[in-house]
């Protein structure tokens, strides 16, 4: 309003004119407002959260704020957050203005009277009635001052709570809470996951969304979409100023720290999810098909040493479960094997069969009859085990009649299910010696990505000859403390997977457990490769040869340091054998020449497990009859 308007109002007994957008600083004392209304005009603010943080100043302890708004507003000028989401949308967009400002008890309501014309949105918030100062950290010294943690918002009507960055995910969430069949829950996802801030979509590895080659003329031409986590976009928000609130909430800006952040994530992406969309037949009038492979929905542990990565996952290890208020009465125990995550199924597609396979964030599909080695040819890089992985299924299909063939695929495609396997490479090992390259399959997942039974899945396998890991299924939860001290124990495997599973067999839970020996190997491992293989192999020992070859020296004494401190903060008890370790390797490379000290680092490269396994037989420590 302007002066003028509010001059002719003679029941105002104060009133100030001022631009809030260019300073958003209100003139009135600490705690002297009682009520503060805005109509029509939240939609246009520039800086919200300076404003609201005055507001909040401003207001008594329990005070009021109300903003009011329609459906209508001028698309030049509101900020363009605002017409990108609808109704709902906004309510979200201005309740976390409230939320992140301070304020408590914040809602939102439509104003409906019954006439005809635009509804009329309000959403509110208390001043809080504690007295404490919001920003104390600008009491502090700069190096000593620490961000405020922040939680995700709750939004009326999605069982999700969002990320700031996710309020304009509003309505295709909207249309997952409330989408009754499978096909509708899929549509909603994908949306979701396009327009979400940190996935990312590509196409095979290498290119981009683009036309499949399956190796049959038959199927037609398809695209091809994989989904993934844009970490580096986490990263950089983290460090802004909207996501440097919920770092501490992370613990860390990996995958384990976006999905501890994202319920959205949690619900809508695997580890891994493919989509290939088949055009439609002209020929036969047959409508485009369309596939999704996906891999299992993430899950966490029951403590710090059982993620790989530094998060604050495992504190929260029950907002991963599927169904958080179901009842667990019985677990499965699966041995988790120290390979690379795979999936495998088969579709009918225009009356003909596809096989599909390949690693966590990849996925090839190729004609059943054709040859998967000629249309993607296994490559010399153990790292990339997707082409491995596809060659290996398909030697499972080629091995059996068509009798089976066709049994399988009536199974597999007719419950819309995903196969999922380890692939294990003897030229990639993790900790553990591999002396062959196998597969083992561990898991089925429904149409939706959810286990089925540990007891189905696994006589599914054997029907199918199928090779599987360990698997041990209805144990009553009574014996669950007991197997965890068996798991962590262990010397010989990484750990277990836990399928925790409600009376009728469901899982409600995935739960990974590490052994005390594997965590520990892991974190030797990354140390020593950070600080003794990596610059050896990029310097003396590098295939490309450069003006700093052989400048890049191993920090020996770095490396104990760093290992002493990192077993001193997490397992102090192990700092001793990953420091003997480096200790002893360094007495293997120094009495060597040169050409077999860098065959030695190659090793330590590519086959640690086995490395890892010479020390500990040598000291005479577990794991040395591995």
């Amino acid at each position: 309003m302007n002066r003028q308007e509010l001059q002719r109002n003679e029941q105002l007994t104060r009133f100030v004119v001022q631009d809030l957008n260019r300073a958003p600083l209100l003139p009135f004392d600490d705690g002297s407002v009682d009520l503060i209304t805005n109509a029509m005009s939240v939609d246009y603010m520039v800086r919200p959260l300076d404003l609201f943080e005055e507001m909040r100043r401003a207001l008594r302890p329990g005070g009021l704020a109300v903003m009011s708004f329609s459906n209508r507003y001028f698309p030049t000028k509101v900020i363009a957050a605002w017409r990108q989401v609808g109704d709902l949308g906004h309510c979200a967009i201005v309740a976390s203005y409230f939320h992140y400002s301070g304020f408590e008890r914040v809602a939102a309501y439509e104003v409906r009277t019954g006439n005809p014309g635009d509804p009329l949105f309000v959403v509110l918030g208390h001043a809080p009635k504690a007295l404490f100062v919001f920003d104390i950290k600008l009491l502090l010294p700069l190096e000593k001052a620490s961000s405020p943690v922040a939680a995700p918002m709750e939004i009326p009507g999605i069982p999700w709570p969002l990320l700031p960055c996710e309020l304009s995910l509003v309505e295709s969430l909207r249309a997952l809470a409330e989408a009754v069949s499978v096909d509708e829950r899929e549509k909603a996802v994908l949306c979701v996951l396009r327009a979400h801030p940190f996935i990312e979509v590509k196409g095979r590895p290498g290119g981009g969304v683009g036309d499949v080659n399956f190796g049959n003329e038959a199927l037609g031409s398809a695209q091809e979409e994989h989904f993934r986590l844009n970490l580096g976009a986490f990263r950089r928000w983290l460090k802004d100023d909207e996501g440097r609130p919920f770092a501490r909430g992370a613990g860390g800006p990996s995958d384990d720290g976006l999905y501890t952040l994202s319920a959205v994530l949690r619900r809508c992406m695997p580890r891994g999810l493919s989509l290939f969309t088949f055009a439609a037949a002209s020929e036969t009038g047959q409508d485009g098909k369309a596939v999704v492979v996906r891999g299992f929905r993430k899950f966490t542990g029951l403590t710090a040493t059982d993620e790989d990565e530094e998060s604050a996952a495992t504190d929260r290890c029950d907002d991963f479960y599927f169904a958080p208020k179901a009842s667990a009465e019985f677990f499965a125990v699966t041995t988790k094997s120290n390979g690379e995550n795979g999936k495998f199924t088969v579709r009918t597609v225009r009356g003909e069969p596809v096989l599909f396979a390949g690693s966590k964030n990849t996925c090839l599909a190729w004609h059943a009859n054709a040859d998967v080695t000629e249309l993607h040819p296994p490559g010399a890089d153990p790292t990339i085990p997707g082409p491995m992985i596809a060659e290996k299924m398909q030697r499972f299909w080629r091995a059996w009649d068509s009798k089976m063939r066709q049994a399988f695929l009536e199974r597999v495609d007719g419950n819309g299910w995903t196969l999922m396997l380890e692939h294990n490479s003897a030229h990639h090992e993790h900790v553990f010696p591999i002396k062959e390259d196998f597969v083992e399959f561990v898991a089925v997942l429904d149409l939706e990505g959810l286990p089925v039974a540990q007891k189905e899945a696994f006589a599914f396998f054997d029907e199918f000859g199928l090779p599987r890991v360990q698997c041990e299924a209805g144990l009553a939860m009574d014996l669950l403390p007991s197997r965890l001290e068996v798991e962590r124990a262990a010397t010989d495997k990484e750990g277990a997977v836990l399928y925790l599973e409600d009376a009728r067999g469901a899982p409600v839970a995935l739960v990974k457990v590490k052994s005390d020996f594997y965590v520990k190997a892991r974190r030797t491992r990354q140390m020593f490769w950070n600080t003794i293989v990596d610059p050896l192999l990029r310097g003396a020992y590098s295939d490309k040869k450069t003006p700093d070859s052989g400048k890049s020296d191993p920090d020996w004494g770095g490396a104990e340091k760093r290992l002493r401190q990192g077993c001193d903060m997490h397992w102090q008890e192990w700092a001793e054998v990953a420091v003997g370790f480096i200790r002893w390797f360094k007495a293997e490379f120094d009495a060597l020449d040169e050409v077999k000290r860098k065959v030695l680092v190659l090793k330590a490269r590519d086959k640690f497990g086995t490395v890892y396994r010479d020390y500990c037989r040598q000291a005479n420590l577990p794991g040395g009859d591995n």
